[in-house]
């Protein structure tokens, strides 16, 4: 749909016009969020609707008039899309006020926590991390997984993946391994990371050399499967706990760096799946980089549209689609995302696993399931998100920070997947209690102090009413 786009080619219509207003409306809100009430952000449901703004809204504005020839009914796209943005939020920005205030106010205290207690929160999840991964490679030998296919052999990645987790027989195993990935895994690099800043801030270099050590542990778990989403998700859990701790600001010229941070380890794995070397990966940078640019940036719109052009043309999916529920009302289960998959994947690419499965958000996934009667059921769930905050109010501060930047880079995958999956298989709902674990943990070995308080520099730089004041004001609501 989006190969032969030119923006220059687009036909003004009404639909057009109301994409655009609706795109620029949320920019505006958002932007207002973010100077004024920055706490909120703290929030995953404003953290869903932010993704939702950048990954969807925005290609949906610019691709409006390619949507409005693609869909029969476009107009559900302005109630499924741009109304869930909108609606979702004004709600998300009258709701549970006070707790975001009290979680963000922690977010503050926490800057300046203890690097010996952060050693042991990351050798508790490392120690958790470690027993999951010894169960899926107890059933997987390490000859069997992805990586091993990119590392070692170079070839035959997609395959490796399919028989060492997609097709894995044992649930067991294959839990064992979403676990790791999806929640242990980032939750260790969210506390790794926080400690290298720490530890380097106390010139614990012990410390910091062991917190790389875990970063590598860490990565190298979430790559077993040759899945390249993993590491950019890494990268950004470290992303976010180093923008929380310094209040959610950052330079304009950072986010750049941060943008190709991410996405340079899904290029080389992409580029090494292929049987290129890392050696010659620089010749390929751009080529790649660009590659999966249009994997994060377009495709997962692209697959929501698939899902809304299936039900206008093929009508609901019903309760079939959601294996769980077809079994409670008796109804034959439906793999929504392989029927998907097959039916509009080879218009796009080639070679075509029978096993491909075509991953879209919740919204998408709800309208395909029971048309748009289900629109206002995604803004529920959407503002359900924000009971994550009973969990952040209760956890110590050395690991409050860490669980908000994982969570929050889990909540991304509410784009991409449908939403009980995500509170599971994606980690959402493990990473807090993994997090509840850890300050568990913490609180019966007793408060540890190596290498002392350390004071962040951005603390001493700004005033309390730089991240408060206009961040912290406003009304309780």
């Amino acid at each position: 749909m989006t190969e032969t786009f030119y923006l220059a080619d687009t036909a003004i219509s009404w639909f057009v016009v109301a994409s655009w207003l609706a795109t620029f409306t949320a920019s505006a809100w958002f932007a207002w969020l973010f100077a004024w009430l920055r706490f909120l952000f703290v929030k995953p449901s404003v953290l869903v609707l932010l993704y939702s703004h950048v990954f969807l809204q925005w290609p949906a504005c610019i691709y409006a008039g390619t949507v409005e020839g693609f869909l029969p009914e476009p107009v559900a796209l302005l109630v499924v899309l741009h109304g869930y943005v909108l609606l979702g939020l004004a709600g998300a920005g009258l709701t549970m006020r006070v707790s975001a205030r009290r979680v963000w106010e922690g977010v503050r205290r926490g800057q300046g926590v203890y690097a010996g207690e952060l050693a042991l929160a990351a050798t508790m999840v490392a120690g958790v991390c470690g027993v999951l991964v010894g169960m899926y490679l107890a059933v997987v030998p390490w000859r069997a997984t992805g990586l091993y296919a990119i590392l070692v052999e170079g070839v035959g990645a997609s395959e490796a993946r399919e028989s060492s987790l997609k097709l894995l027989a044992q649930p067991a195993a294959k839990y064992a391994y979403s676990f790791a990935s999806a929640a242990a895994a980032p939750l260790l690099a969210a506390v790794a990371g926080m400690l290298v800043v720490t530890a380097a801030r106390a010139r614990s270099w012990g410390s910091v050399a062991y917190a790389v050590a875990l970063l590598g542990l860490a990565g190298t778990v979430v790559s077993l499967s040759g899945a390249r989403i993993g590491l950019v998700n890494l990268v950004a859990v470290v992303a976010m706990v180093v923008l929380f701790r310094r209040g959610l600001t950052l330079r304009p010229t950072t986010l750049p760096l941060i943008v190709v941070a991410a996405l340079a380890p899904a290029a080389i794995l992409s580029f090494m799946r292929e049987g290129g070397s890392v050696l010659d990966f620089p010749g390929r940078a751009l080529e790649y980089l660009g590659y999966v640019w249009k994997r994060a940036f377009v495709t997962p719109f692209e697959m929501g549209l698939w899902f809304m052009q299936y039900e206008q043309t093929s009508g609901t999916m019903g309760w079939g689609g959601i294996p769980r529920l077809a079994q409670l009302f008796d109804v034959r289960p439906l793999d929504a995302a392989n029927l998907i998959g097959l039916t509009y994947a080879p218009r796009v690419e080639t070679g075509v696993l029978p096993t491909v499965g075509a991953n879209a958000g919740y919204i998408f996934t709800t309208y395909a399931y029971g048309g748009v009667v289900l629109a206002p059921l995604t803004l529920l769930a959407l503002w359900a998100l924000d009971s994550a905050l009973l969990v952040y109010e209760r956890l110590r501060e050395s690991v409050l920070i860490p669980t908000i930047a994982s969570v929050s880079v889990s909540a991304l995958m509410f784009l991409q997947s449908d939403y009980t999956i995500v509170w599971l298989t994606h980690g959402f709902g493990v990473l807090l209690i993994l997090g509840l674990m850890t300050s568990a943990w913490l609180g019966l070995v007793g408060r540890f102090r190596w290498g002392g308080r350390v004071k962040p520099a951005e603390l001493e730089e700004a005033p309390v009413d730089r991240a408060g004041g206009r961040v912290l004001g406003g009304s309780e609501g």
